[in-house]
């Protein structure tokens, strides 16, 4: 157990380095403005569009320099007429329907919406977010200054006030700081199709299929773009450019959420990526045995995890303006292997619901 600890620590400590060592993104508000393809996949959205379609009105770009591609994803719902009734005043956005063509339905709704774009550069969100003013000039910047063909941005959760939100907010803050520092160590190993963007020749050139996979796109994206074009992949690291998303309103839907993030992690291919899968998960694992097998060495690797882990989070809400609570962050961590581990279990051996949809592993 203490081999695992050790090693979990070492790899929690050189992602901090990379987080250290991440440069900053100076918005340039004076360069000329690139034109991009936004595309947006969404079902049963309705509650959640109007923040986003605000959001993408109040962008300071101009309207002409960029397009909305909202792809209906078999919406049961008034998604769809709420979106109509702001083409009127937002005549950049479109609706398009998604062509299903594979076992993962928001993959084939990306593909209609990239298929379908003008512009040589697209960006990706989700249809619960919402997207800070200076959005795409922070995307013009990177993109001129370091001629990035792939950049990743921050994500943050909105609503952060019961005990299963707050569980978000800090497992979510663990996974953007390890994101962070992949990139800051020039070996970015995630990312969120949430704040994400890509050049579209490059894309098309580089693709690689995934169909019998429901989720993780993202990642693959990424993991071809730094095998392919290990130079031109950046990460956009402003507070000018953090995305906020929602956080699940219940225990069920996080733990689904969760299964889906995690099944898909035995198709990466990046060998790092899955070495610090596993180690995770053994760590989680080795935790939860060892409260039945040796309760005091499992309290000392537990106070390891859990204040190495901190570390890391509170480096990653202070570059993100988030405000955390040491005496909080202690419950979730007390949960965060139970839970986890469950996850994984579950991941490894059955499917998952997700948007009124059954998958299989």
């Amino acid at each position: 157990m203490m081999f695992i600890i050790c090693f979990y620590s070492f790899i929690i400590l050189l992602f901090t380095i990379g987080l250290i060592r991440l440069p900053k993104t100076k918005i340039d508000k004076t360069l000329d403005q690139q034109k991009f393809s936004i595309v947006i996949p969404f079902r049963n959205e309705e509650n959640s569009l109007n923040t986003l379609l605000i959001s993408i009105k109040n962008l300071t770009y101009n309207s002409e320099n960029f397009e909305v591609l909202l792809i209906d994803d078999e919406s049961t719902d008034n998604s769809v007429n709420t979106i109509k009734k702001w083409q009127d005043e937002l005549t950049n956005i479109q609706i398009l329907k998604n062509q299903r063509v594979s076992n993962s339905p928001k993959k084939d709704a990306i593909q209609v919406g990239i298929k379908s774009a003008k512009f040589d550069f697209i960006i990706t969100t989700d249809a619960d977010c919402e997207l800070p003013k200076n959005w795409l000039q922070a995307y013009n910047t990177i993109i001129q200054k370091k001629q990035s063909l792939f950049v990743a941005g921050p994500i943050v959760l909105r609503s952060q006030k019961s005990f299963v939100e707050q569980y978000q907010k800090y497992d979510s803050l663990s996974l953007i700081g390890i994101t962070m520092g992949s990139f800051g160590l020039h070996y970015p190993i995630m990312c969120n199709a949430a704040n994400m963007g890509f050049d579209k020749k490059a894309y098309l050139q580089i693709q690689f299929q995934h169909n019998n996979i429901a989720s993780g796109d993202d990642i693959f994206t990424l993991e071809n773009f730094v095998k392919t074009f290990p130079k031109k992949v950046h990460y956009l690291n402003s507070v000018e450019a953090i995305v906020s998303t929602k956080a699940e309103s219940n225990w069920k839907n996080v733990i689904q959420q969760r299964i889906r993030w995690a099944a898909k992690s035995t198709h990466y291919k990046n060998l790092f990526t899955k070495l610090v899968g596993f180690i995770v998960l053994i760590t989680q694992l080795a935790i939860v045995l060892g409260c039945f097998l040796n309760l005091t060495l499992t309290f000392y690797i537990w106070f390891i995890k859990i204040s190495i882990d901190f570390i890391i989070i509170l480096m990653t809400s202070k570059k993100l303006s988030q405000k955390i609570s040491f005496v909080q962050y202690l419950f979730m961590a007390i949960l965060y292997p139970f839970l986890n581990t469950y996850i994984g279990i579950k991941a490894l051996f059955g499917g998952y619901t997700w948007k009124e949809r059954n998958f299989k592993r």
